[in-house]
């Protein structure tokens, strides 16, 4: 029964949302539980049925507590006024997700007056409640976001950088990728705190040992990877430090760091030079016409191949570059 109803949701058939709530609701009455979820659903929001919260109500009493939750945060996904009623629910029994996510209504402003000082508050209690059976990324996140508000200035709140490396530091506790990053941070550049070296460095190793175990925090890592390659460089440990860089270039999004080892390997600044690595990253950096360096890096690869540096002369390779650049950067040829 269940499986029609969600086939009349549009799979396979014409969708159809009265039969499918009807057939949703033959399963629920059979103490089906999923299909009660679903019904839930379909009175609150007047899906294939004339909305009815007494209804909604009711039939969330015959939820058990971990259905009951996961309906509820379903219904409060978006920031109109049934989604923050809904949401109201899971606030009054201190649920964490709820809290965090009317602190981000109120960041917002959507569906309720913008309101930094109560997002401060909520973020706050959602990091520091019991971990329970939640995902300690959910708390960690809170957390971070309680420190954004004070490493920012939001509202009545002033930048205060010591307490927002306080949260980030209380986000670290539950191993969180990026709070070890943003601590990391704080710790290099003096923020909230003295410039410490060891403990940014012990911080960005922390997330970068971290890279398998939080899939989701993985392009966070290349952060931390590069961090560390900095601060090998200060040391003077310039093997080291490119072999950071190299991994940390591997997140294609990073496209600072790519074109800046286009450059050391092609004129061989801190590293022997390295005409294919080079040629490699400068391919890499101009892939993409909305990246930051695709101009500069399209520019360089034409000039390489039309003057012969450091690679055989070939003016058929230079005009796929040239093709990429406007028509007035190619030059005249005798």
């Amino acid at each position: 029964m269940r499986i029609t109803a969600y086939m009349y949701g549009g799979l396979c058939v014409e969708k159809n949302e009265v039969e499918s709530f009807r057939w949703y609701l033959k399963a629920a009455k059979l103490g089906d539980k999923k299909s009660a979820c679903e019904v839930v659903k379909c009175y609150a929001q007047g899906v294939g049925v004339e909305k009815n919260f007494d209804e909604a109500d009711n039939w969330l009493d015959e939820l058990d507590e971990e259905d009951y939750r996961e309906t509820l945060l379903e219904l409060s996904r978006g920031y109109d006024e049934d989604s923050l009623m809904w949401l109201e629910r899971l606030i009054e029994l201190g649920d964490p997700v709820a809290l965090k996510r009317k602190a981000e209504a109120y960041c917002v402003g959507e569906g309720i007056e913008q309101n930094f000082e109560e997002a401060l508050k909520l973020f706050i209690e959602a990091g520091t409640s019991e971990l329970g059976n939640y995902n300690p990324d959910v708390l960690a996140e809170a957390l971070c976001q309680a420190g954004n508000l004070y490493y920012t200035g939001e509202g009545t709140i002033p930048q205060n950088y010591e307490q927002a490396l306080k949260y980030y530091l209380l986000a670290t506790r539950l191993h969180c990728v990026k709070a070890y990053i943003l601590c990391g941070k704080m710790y290099y550049h003096g923020l909230g705190a003295r410039k410490d070296y060891p403990k940014a460095r012990r911080k960005f190793e922390l997330a970068a040992k971290n890279r398998e175990r939080y899939i989701f925090s993985r392009p966070n890592n290349t952060v931390a990877v590069e961090y560390l390659g900095r601060m090998s460089e200060l040391k003077k440990d310039l093997s080291k430090a490119y072999r950071y860089y190299e991994l940390a270039a591997q997140d294609t999004r990073n496209q600072a760091l790519i074109y800046r080892l286009a450059n050391d390997y092609f004129y061989g600044n801190n590293v022997e030079p390295n005409v294919d690595k080079a040629l490699a990253y400068y391919e890499e950096a101009g892939k993409y016409p909305n990246h930051e360096y695709f101009f500069e890096a399209n520019l360089k690869l034409a000039w390489i191949y039309e003057l012969g540096e450091f690679v055989d002369k070939d003016l058929a390779k230079a005009d796929e570059y040239w093709a990429k650049l406007p028509p007035e950067c190619k030059p005249v040829r005798a």
